[in-house]
């Protein structure tokens, strides 16, 4: 299991950036490559919450074989 913080949330650097969900969903891109890479390249079960659900949605559609299952609460 994995937890990803967001860049500028939980233990994250907040520096001075714009904050868009362009950056959100190019963190959760990293997130999964490094996951991947570690699990032979096996695609991931993701879970995301509240408005983190928009950024997982919109990183699984732009890279779909990433993700095995997707949930959203």
């Amino acid at each position: 299991v994995y937890a990803l913080d967001f860049p500028g949330f939980g233990f994250s650097e907040r520096s001075e950036r714009e904050y868009l969900p362009r950056l959100m969903t190019d963190a959760i891109h990293a997130v999964v490559a490094e996951i991947r890479a570690r699990h032979d390249g096996a695609p991931v079960d993701a879970l995301a919450l509240s408005l983190s659900s928009e950024f997982l949605a919109r990183a699984a559609v732009e890279r779909p074989v990433d993700y095995r299952r997707l949930a959203f609460v």
